[in-house]
């Protein structure tokens, strides 16, 4: 069996880790006005919500324009309908 999960990032230029089992598949990204935040929600083995060895993982928000890493993988884009600022979420893989 499978569910669905949400993660939180902040809009910020740091490196995120989120604690999200490595067969976990992000499926979208968004922006949330109300909590000021982008929200990733990743697809999951119910089995592995309860496996307390939870592999972190890193992400970083770009904004149009930056410079990205090759060794970065998209998960999405969103953006913020109150400002004219683009979100572009990629999970930086070692």
């Amino acid at each position: 069996m499978k569910t669905i999960h949400k993660y939180r990032l902040t809009p910020g230029d740091e490196v995120q880790e989120l604690r999200m089992p490595e067969d976990a598949s992000p499926l979208k990204v968004e922006f949330s006005l109300a909590a000021k935040s982008i929200f990733i929600w990743a697809e999951l083995d119910a089995a592995g919500v309860m496996d307390p060895a939870v592999d972190v993982r890193r992400f970083k928000v770009f904004h149009t324009g930056q410079g990205i890493p090759a060794d970065a993988n998209y998960v999405g884009t969103t953006y913020n309908q109150m400002e004219p600022r683009s979100y572009h979420v990629y999970e930086l893989v070692d």
